[in-house]
């Protein structure tokens, strides 16, 4: 038996089966649109609101900085070296600078301050000094997170 004889003899599941695909398709794209085919998106990161002595999870959709217990929250990358303890190698901000454009705050996100303002700027627990991120201070923080090894960065 020739395929086009066997299509032929077939002809109504062949059409069942293709309608069930397309539907299953059509369910794939609408749960994606919509969001939920991305489960293993990270949706919550690090935060510290003690100058990266400590940390904790919050909501991505929280942005980079804002208020924690009536303390300012900056955004906290913790890494692991070589498999040792987590620890706050440094923290994120927006530029404060009055020069840094600033756009309004998105209203699909109402807890983030300052929606994509400002350049940002990090800078190691302790230090005073905060710097743009593009800039060779922050190349220099971002080069010194493990002296030996790779950093393995570390999410909730």
């Amino acid at each position: 038996m020739s395929v086009r004889e066997a299509l032929e003899q077939h002809k109504r599941w062949i059409g069942v089966a293709s309608v069930v695909v397309i539907v299953a398709c059509l369910i794939a794209v609408r749960q994606t649109l919509r969001g939920e085919a991305l489960s293993d998106a990270v949706t919550r990161v690090y935060f510290s609101d003690d100058d990266g002595k400590t940390y904790f999870a919050d909501g991505i959709e929280k942005g980079v900085e804002f208020v924690h217990d009536g303390k300012q929250a900056y955004r906290a990358y913790v890494y692991r070296c070589e498999s040792g303890k987590p620890f706050v190698a440094y923290l994120g901000r927006h530029s404060s600078s009055p020069s840094a454009t600033r756009t309004p705050p998105d209203p699909r996100f109402p807890g983030k301050q300052e929606a994509g303002s400002g350049e940002t700027e990090i800078k190691k627990p302790g230090d005073e000094k905060w710097v743009p991120l593009t800039g060779t201070n922050a190349l220099a923080i971002l080069r010194s997170l493990c002296p030996a090894g790779t950093p393995e960065a570390e999410l909730p």
